[in-house]
């Protein structure tokens, strides 16, 4: 594990160079390109997401008293920024709109979230903070902003119906997933080469990696066996960073394009 460690730990210098090469070129962060700007979000969040599952590893290393959950919920983390990533980066030409519907969905999400606490309000579970209107958790609050999100989710749907298309692709991560592999020409997965199929990483790894209870149960109950058994998680580390080592060299690869 320790070969693969310092392999990771050379791409992510790589990674940081480009990162400061980026910032070289551009006296302020707001005058990015479209793609330096979605390279530089995506990459940079991958990149220190997994220098902190790193010191978690070697922490792990040192420590009687692991489990993998840890480990898994950082590792899953990487893997949706790295979706996200994949799907922005496919076509240069079309990142704009790709961009913008995602914006899109993501303030389609949070109008949702904001709409819930009013929908609580109106049976009386949800008092507002009694402030200002510019103050999100007061009930004008809530509202102005939710009026904000949907003009600003308008504005981008009246675009085009590709518009409309992508940003319901976008508020979904198997559906971001299920679009690049489409992209890609992906119709069947070859073995040793499952990693380049963005619905299989999904399938495989992001579900089995998620840290809700309904679906690994079986996980968290690691915490059993270390009470009661002192048994430890280790191999399944070596797995997660030898696949997290593919990634951030496809991360640096899409780039150096």
């Amino acid at each position: 594990m320790e070969e693969i460690q310092s392999e990771i730990d050379k791409t992510l210098d790589d990674l940081y160079a480009n990162f400061t090469s980026i910032k070289g070129k551009y006296s302020e962060p707001n005058k990015l390109s479209r793609y330096d700007y979605v390279w530089l979000v995506f990459a940079g969040n991958i990149y220190f997401q997994t220098k902190d599952l790193l010191l978690i590893t070697k922490d792990h290393q040192t420590k009687t008293e692991k489990i993998k959950t840890s480990i898994y919920s950082i590792f899953r983390s990487i893997l949706e920024d790295y979706f996200y990533l994949k799907l922005l980066t496919f076509d240069k030409s079309k990142i704009d709109t790709h961009l913008k519907a995602l914006i899109a969905s993501s303030e389609l999400n949070n109008k949702k979230n904001l709409q819930s606490l009013l929908n609580l309000e109106a049976v009386g579970k949800y008092i507002g903070t009694p402030a200002d209107a510019n103050t999100v958790t007061s009930l004008e609050g809530l509202k102005r902003k939710i009026a904000e999100y949907q003009e600003n989710i308008k504005s981008i749907e009246n675009t085009g119906s590709e518009a409309k298309r992508l940003i319901n692709i976008y508020a979904h991560t198997i559906q971001v997933c299920e679009e690049y592999d489409k992209l890609s020409g992906i119709t069947k997965i070859k073995e040793g080469e499952e990693h380049k199929s963005l619905e299989w990483l999904y399938g495989f790894i992001f579900r089995f990696t998620s840290g809700t209870v309904h679906q690994v149960l079986n996980s968290k109950e690691s915490i059993l066996d270390l009470l009661w058994f002192g048994k430890t998680y280790t191999a399944e580390n070596k797995e997660v960073l030898g696949l997290l080592l593919v990634i951030l060299n496809d991360v640096k690869t899409l780039y150096d394009m």
